[in-house]
């Protein structure tokens, strides 16, 4: 289910690297980064839970996916209700350098988790991760997840794989990762209710 809208910029490319300061340094600012800035107080105020911004350029079409879920899934009043609030305010800051397509969207039962707080509420439940470079001679599995781990070096997910073994990830290294279902807990209508 999904929302669309046509935006478009008067900038030119010049302003694709946005720049910010942070402790007297200048790190880059992204199109996601500020996107994901200006969705997260509006999906709050409408009882949604940012899940992803997506910008990426398909065909000759750039598109601007927001994604959002609710416990017990959006409606598509609840997207038409983002998208009314979100598009006024994207042209008004008007800092996407070209047109886009606005998609307000939900993820779908096999979701991305993309923070440490998406690993610890679902635990319990199936992933299939993608890593940005191998541990041993793995780079891609699907498992059950099974601790979220917290250390002085950063945080790490604890995977349980098919066979029982396990895995401890940085989660620094865990490049993408998508809850997965079995057919059975989808008929039963698990997902629906997360």
């Amino acid at each position: 289910m999904r929302f669309s809208r046509v935006g478009s910029s008067g900038l030119g490319d010049n302003l694709w690297g946005l720049k910010s300061r942070v402790g007297g340094e200048e790190t880059k600012v992204t199109v996601k980064d500020k996107v994901w800035l200006l969705s997260k107080p509006i999906c709050e105020s409408l009882g949604l839970e940012l899940v992803d911004i997506e910008y990426k350029k398909q065909g000759k079409t750039r598109h601007l996916r927001v994604l959002v879920d609710k416990v017990g899934g959006v409606s598509a009043e609840d997207l038409r209700a983002l998208s009314l609030e979100l598009s006024p305010l994207l042209d008004l800051e008007d800092f996407i350098p070209q047109r886009y397509t606005l998609d307000v969207s939900s993820p779908g039962v096999e979701r991305p988790l993309n923070r440490i707080e998406d690993f610890e509420r679902f635990l319990g439940r199936r992933a299939a991760v993608s890593l940005f470079e191998p541990m041993g001679s793995v780079k891609k599995f699907e498992g059950r997840i099974s601790k979220v781990l917290s250390s002085d070096g950063g945080f790490s997910v604890v995977f349980e794989l098919s066979g029982g073994e396990q895995i401890d990830v940085p989660f620094s290294r865990i490049g993408r990762a998508r809850l997965r279902w079995t057919t059975e807990e989808l008929l039963s209508g698990v997902a629906r209710n997360l």
